[in-house]
């Protein structure tokens, strides 16, 4: 029977399957008789596809810098409509067409595509001196600040279990209504399905958090409420919540904690954050969060 010492080095390589075939099968053999192990993977597999998710979603321009960028290419293109070609006739037909389909490539780049552009993009956003120096900076709407981290995600999680206690009055509750939320708290409503638990959706509203805003969606499960946050993960990194506890459900790293004798969970799930607050215990909040796909 093969020890665990023997394996623990194999263990990385065979997550990230760079083992050989004879050596995989070795550690699937142990794996199957070793708890230990076996939690040690899961943990691993959690830990590298949250990391891979963080990654990506830094990786890809703010909706922010596309809505400038794609500002600054229709003024261009308007600039050079007004102009009169005179030594080069076929320019004004040209150039609008060349700016245009720029924009289309700048604005549907992948995560590995951007990053070799990042110096072009940089030049264009000086084809136009007005336009470049004109602020956009609009505090009223908060909803595309993911640059800029705040500075006490504890805070953060006292503000959210506040609204939960207080169980106000939802402002819509049409799930068909939510998507109107988007601008406000700047990520996808991807709603969480929960029916499968016996959660019955009540209603949504939008909540300032700090100099932010988030989704709180409110259920009943059962005799319990339970809300669940969507946010910006870029303004609320799920990892700097120092209280929260990772734990591993499946294959996903939640993080779970108590508050004011409230349960917690947060996870990030496809660049949107996730954070649950409920009377239920940590182990049954974590499982409900982990099912969000």
């Amino acid at each position: 029977m093969t020890r665990c010492h023997e394996i623990r080095p194999y263990l990385e390589a065979f997550v990230d399957d760079e083992l050989s075939t004879d050596n995989a099968l070795r550690v699937e053999e142990h794996l199957g008789s070793c708890s230990t192990c076996g939690e040690e993977v899961r943990l691993t597999r959690a830990l590298k596809r949250s990391l891979r998710d963080t990654i990506l979603e830094e990786d890809r321009p703010t909706l922010a810098f596309r809505t400038r960028l794609a500002e600054v290419l229709a003024e261009e293109v308007a600039r050079e409509e007004q102009r009169a070609p005179v030594a080069i006739p076929w320019r004004k037909r040209v150039t609008p067409v060349a700016f245009a389909a720029a924009a289309v490539a700048v604005l549907s780049l992948s995560n590995g595509e951007w990053s070799k552009l990042s110096g072009w993009s940089t030049s264009l956003s000086l084809l136009s001196g007005e336009a470049a120096s004109r602020s956009h900076d609009d505090e009223s709407a908060p909803t595309h600040q993911g640059a800029s981290v705040v500075a006490n995600p504890q805070k953060i999680i006292d503000q959210l279990v506040q609204y939960h206690q207080a169980a106000t009055e939802p402002e819509v509750t049409d799930r068909s209504a939510l998507l109107r939320f988007e601008p406000q708290v700047g990520v996808p409503m991807r709603i969480p399905e929960l029916q499968q638990y016996g959660a019955r959706f009540l209603g949504a509203s939008v909540v300032p958090v700090e100099r932010h805003r988030a989704a709180s969606l409110r259920y009943n499960l059962g005799e319990h409420r339970v809300t669940v946050y969507l946010f910006n993960p870029q303004v609320v990194p799920v990892r700097s919540l120092q209280e929260l506890q990772l734990r591993v459900i499946g294959d996903r790293a939640v993080f779970v904690g108590m508050r004011n004798g409230y349960s917690i969970a947060a996870i990030e799930q496809r660049g949107v954050g996730y954070m649950i607050a409920t009377d239920l215990d940590d182990r049954e909040s974590a499982e409900l969060l982990a099912s969000i796909r």
